[in-house]
């Protein structure tokens, strides 16, 4: 009877066990067939990636070739017209002053003198007398009569960008010029040679590119100092004023808007994302573009790894947000700041890859907006001072200028308003844009809340 029972305990057992491993292979066939099915779905979208990107780079192509042709016809800034591209004088010149950089370490001593208003050490002065061919040189593309871009967007991010310190230090030294010109009186020429300054600035917003947006907004900055603390610290003849008004009226714009930054940046990233495109595979790899801080591991995998989908979805996302930066980027600056909100907001829905690509398009708007504000600003002191000197004071207001002295008043670019504009009893007036945070601080320059023209800066 025992013998019957252990048999038939066994007998269940091996039932049972085969039972059970039949459902364990049934589920694992359920999720192996899963697997296929997805691998399979993923490869079908693998496909379509592969067809897209092929698209994708034919249009690219065409809109890198059109971007190409695009060149930008120049006034020369003084004197007679040099035939040639602006870009290719520029070049030599950043080249030059990069040799001369690593050969006697220039740059401190500057630097000490213009920021910091220390004497001129001899050095400093020998270095600058070796950098004098190159101020010629950007002189002489300030009057070229184009600028056509010589950079290669197929190249993506390792394209070759200008060298920001190299640049920076052919102001300086353009600076000391001016000051030395300063010396002998010739207020007129030490202002032709700041208004250089910013005309070499404004070429390379002609690149397109954030870096040289960024050189230009440097340069140019260096100009507006160097204008404004002569305007307000020295007694200039009425007729110097009426020569740089009128260089100031040539610059008044540079050639090409912010909007070229966001055309070029757009097609940079295409291009490098594409390259990445075609050299990855149906497998998940490392993408690159690894420096950002993800919310969580999964995102950090997603922006870490990727394979030709992920590529080509990111191609997808950026063609369309740039295309909606450049809506926001061409409305006044109070309704872009709200839509750039709204913006932001609505990019939180893209994949942490794309996330990655997209920029705070407001940050770039602000400091090309505060560029204007010294242009604009500059350009209404030159006219104040020329009311001055024909009426022995200024005027109770702004649009008491024109048309007598300029055409127009410039409006402040972030309120499109006037910018605000006190004169006291004693003569001393303030002059000054309400910047970004769109408030009227007083003219109080504190974490850049007004963007002050007059009186100079302590």
């Amino acid at each position: 009877m025992l013998f019957v029972f252990n048999s038939w305990c066994l007998c269940a057992f091996v039932v049972k066990f085969y039972a059970m491993k039949k459902k364990i292979l049934i589920a694992l066939g359920v999720i192996a067939f899963i697997i296929l099915l997805l691998i399979g779905i993923s490869y079908i979208k693998f496909l379509k990636a592969t067809k897209r990107m092929e698209e994708l780079s034919r249009d690219l192509e065409q809109r890198i070739t059109e971007w190409e042709k695009k060149e930008y016809k120049r006034l020369p800034l003084f004197g007679p017209a040099i035939t040639g591209n602006a870009v290719v004088f520029y070049k030599e010149a950043e080249t030059m002053m990069t040799t001369l950089m690593k050969n006697t370490d220039v740059g401190i001593d500057w630097s000490d003198y213009i920021e910091r208003f220390k004497p001129l050490t001899s050095k400093a002065l020998s270095d600058y007398e070796k950098a004098k061919p190159i101020i010629e040189l950007v002189r002489k593309g300030n009057n070229a009569e184009t600028y056509k871009s010589l950079l290669n967007i197929r190249d993506g991010f390792s394209c070759k960008v200008p060298n920001l310190l190299s640049i920076g230090y052919i102001a300086f030294a353009m600076v000391i010029q001016g000051k030395e010109l300063e010396k002998n009186n010739q207020y007129s020429d030490a202002l032709q040679l700041y208004c250089d300054i910013i005309r070499f600035g404004d070429g390379y917003l002609c690149n397109g590119d954030s870096i040289s947006a960024m050189i230009d907004f440097h340069c140019s900055e260096t100009g507006y100092e160097e204008i404004r603390r002569v305007l307000l610290t020295h007694k200039l003849s009425e007729d110097d004023l009426n020569k740089l008004i009128s260089y100031l009226k040539i610059i008044f714009n540079p050639e090409p808007v912010y909007e070229n930054v966001c055309n070029t940046e757009g097609l940079l990233t295409e291009a490098e994302l594409i390259k990445y495109a075609k050299m990855a595979g149906f497998f998940p790899q490392q993408s690159g573009f690894g420096s950002s801080e993800p919310k969580n591991f999964i995102d950090a995998i997603k922006l870490q790894w990727t394979n030709r989908i992920g590529y080509v979805n990111a191609v997808e996302d950026i063609r369309v947000a740039y295309q909606e930066i450049k809506r926001i980027n061409n409305l006044p600056y109070a309704q872009a700041k709200d839509e750039m909100e709204d913006f932001q907001g609505r990019i939180k829905a893209l994949s942490p890859f794309s996330q990655y690509l997209i920029p705070n398009i407001l940050t770039g708007k602000i400091s090309y907006l505060q560029n204007q504000a010294q242009r604009r600003g500059l350009y209404i002191l030159c006219a104040l001072e020329i009311y001055k000197a024909r009426h022995q004071k200024y005027p109770d207001s702004l649009s008491e200028l024109a048309p007598s002295i300029i055409a127009q008043v410039p409006l402040d670019p972030f309120s499109d308003q006037m910018f605000i504009y006190k004169i006291d009893q004693d003569q001393k007036i303030l002059l000054y844009s309400v910047g970004e945070n769109l408030k009227d601080d007083g003219g109080n320059e504190r974490n850049f809340n007004d963007i002050v023209i007059a009186p100079l800066k302590k």
